[in-house]
């Protein structure tokens, strides 16, 4: 396969060494992010790191916090992110069938309003990056205050990895191939 910027397999630097075995380590491989991204520019990892700190202590239920990070990343089309999210909802004991029927879940009984609705906030603020006052209302019926930061903050970080690895054109690294 041909790359936009060549990942680079030997890490620079005892962080990035340290960094490459424990990616090895969760995921049976080094991740392509890894070796292009986080190579590169290290800080970035230690973004990503933090980001998924703040991720491990929000109050949300788990399962659908990985689905909100599914959907976000199925709709930006970033084939790498729906990998590992799906990857790690396999690791979490969180992954269902309704990962597979993401793409219907208006039409799906699979799914709650409740679910139906945290979908359509994400999933208007990664293409439209607002919301209607009628779509934050019905919010507001589902979630208390602090959920909604965490769903909301949930879609940024995903947009955020989103658009670091569309444009660098990493795919998939087959991660739920290795389970």
């Amino acid at each position: 396969m041909q790359h936009r910027i060549e990942p680079i397999d030997k890490p620079n630097g005892i962080m990035m060494r340290l960094g490459f075995f424990l990616f090895k380590r969760m995921f049976g491989k080094v991740i392509t992010p890894a070796k292009t991204i986080y190579n590169r520019v290290p800080g970035i990892m230690f973004v990503a790191k933090k980001f998924n700190d703040v991720e491990e202590k929000i109050s949300l239920d788990p399962a659908l916090a990985k689905l909100i990070k599914h959907h976000v990343a199925a709709t930006n089309g970033c084939n790498f992110c729906v990998d590992i999210n799906m990857r790690n909802a396999m690791d979490k004991k969180v992954y269902t069938e309704k990962f597979k029927h993401m793409h219907e879940f208006e039409y799906s009984q699979l799914f709650t309003e409740k679910e139906k609705t945290a979908f359509r906030y994400v999933g208007s603020i990664t293409k439209q990056k607002q919301v209607s006052d009628e779509l934050f209302s019905q919010m507001k019926k589902h979630f208390n205050d602090t959920e909604i930061i965490e769903i909301t903050y949930l879609c940024a970080m995903e947009n955020f990895y989103n658009c670091m690895n569309i444009p660098l054109e990493i795919e998939s690294d087959n991660l739920c191939a290795l389970i």
